[in-house]
Formats: structure tokens, C-alpha cells, sequence
């Protein structure tokens, strides 16, 4: 059981069980329920916070058994940076039934996320480049937005798949999808990694930690785009 404790718990719960158990201890030797004015309390004590360390891991155990089964799910073997964010990946399992839409923009999204998190491990890992890095980043947290935000053009003409064999004849597949909530939570998880970058470029700007690639980041300038942009379509550019 030790590996398994050493391997769910954080510091607050060595804490929580700490106190828990100086807390029965005291209570069942004050109490003097029991006869023994030690031992039993002691055994009583040790006994309560077993099974309650035990039923903890075995649940923690079973959450990441089904994590692990949604990663399976969306195939995460083949984007080694997808799982930095959990918030991220419980989105993207949300959003599987898009497969059922168009296999091809939900795999772009997935690539798109995949490379944001790439570059932003480089950043961290102290690049010649950071500048280029966080623009890199940042045009790929684009490009699953719109990605995301185009599924919405005509969705309600598909059916909702209950099963394998069967079609709702009133539902659809707005009515049961993640689209909007997700939206937001994407566009949300990216802005703290893309704050986190522009800070850090910016406070070696200030202090002049720089090189010839250095320049600052102004994240609340307008940004122009050119129909010759890869990132842009007529269609569906909103980021």
C-alpha cells in the first residue's frame, strides 16, 4: 500500500490523515470506551485510517483507470504534448462525437493542441527564439478555436447517435455536445499558458536578458491578417 499512498497522495493530504489520526487517537483515549487504556485506541485508530487510506486509493486508482481508458479513446499515443493540461484533455473527450461530423477537424484540433503545448515546453526550456515561439503557440491555440467554432456552421442537420444503431429522429448533435462549454474553457486554458510566456518574455525584455532574436510581447495590440495567411479563412476566422 505505501508505493500506492506515495503515488495518489498530495501534501495536503498527508496532512488531512496526519491530523486525523492524532485526532481519533486523542478522542478514543479520552473517551475511555474501551478498557485498555492504549492499545485498543491505538488499534482502533490505525484500523479506521487503513480502510479510509485504502477506499481513497482504490477510487483514486479507478479514476485513472477511466482517464486512461478516454485516452485510448482519442488515440493520445500519437500526441506526446496533449496531455500537459487535464482540463484540456477532458474537453477533448467531451467533443468525440465531432468524429461522427468530420474525423479530419477534430484530428486538426487535436495536432493544433498537441503543437501549442510543444512550443510552449520549448519557451520553457529556455529558446534563442521565445518571441517566435509564443507566436508559433499562439497561432496554433488559434486555429483550434476556429476549428472548434466551425463545427457549429450547419451542425443540426446531423442526427443524434444514441448507439450504435440508433438515430434520434428529434435530437441533435448540438443537442448533446460540448461545443460552446468547451469553447470557452479551451480559449480560457490557453490564455494562462500564452499570459505566462509574455510575462516571462517580457520581464527579460525589461531586465535585458535578450539576444538578437529578442523583441516584446504586446498581446493587446490588433493583429492584421492577409488572405495569403494560412490561419485565415473567409469562412470561419473568428480567433
Amino acid at each position: 500500500m505505501l508505493p500506492d499512498i506515495y503515488y495518489i497522495f498530495n501534501k495536503k493530504d498527508y496532512f488531512n490523515y496526519f491530523f486525523l489520526t492524532v485526532f481519533l487517537y486523542i478522542f478514543l483515549q479520552k473517551t475511555l470506551v474501551f478498557n485498555l487504556r492504549s492499545l485498543v485506541p491505538l488499534i482502533v485508530t490505525g484500523s479506521v485510517i487503513y480502510f479510509l487510506i485504502k477506499d481513497k486509493t482504490a477510487k483514486e486508482f479507478s479514476k485513472l483507470d477511466k482517464q486512461n481508458d478516454k485516452l485510448k479513446k482519442i488515440q493520445l499515443y500519437k500526441y506526446p504534448y496533449l496531455d500537459a493540461d487535464i482540463y484540456i484533455v477532458e474537453c477533448i473527450n467531451k467533443l468525440y462525437s465531432l468524429t461522427y461530423i468530420n474525423r479530419l477537424k477534430f484530428n486538426t484540433i487535436l495536432e493544433c493542441t498537441n503543437r501549442f503545448f510543444k512550443y510552449y515546453n520549448m519557451y520553457k526550456n529556455r529558446n534563442l527564439k521565445p518571441h517566435n515561439l509564443y507566436t508559433s503557440a499562439k497561432d496554433n491555440s488559434k486555429r483550434v478555436l476556429n476549428a472548434l467554432k466551425s463545427f457549429v456552421i450547419d451542425i443540426d442537420k446531423y442526427p443524434f447517435i444514441e448507439s450504435d444503431r440508433n438515430i434520434a429522429k428529434h435530437k441533435f448533435i448540438t443537442d448533446n455536445n460540448y461545443i460552446y462549454e468547451c469553447g470557452k474553457q479551451l480559449e480560457s486554458r490557453f490564455s494562462i499558458y500564452l499570459t505566462e510566456m509574455e510575462k516571462k518574455n517580457n520581464d527579460e525584455w525589461e531586465k535585458g536578458d535578450i539576444n538578437i532574436y529578442s523583441q516584446p510581447i504586446y498581446p493587446d495590440d490588433e493583429e492584421g491578417f492577409t488572405k495569403s495567411d494560412i490561419l485565415h479563412s473567409s469562412k470561419y476566422s473568428v480567433y
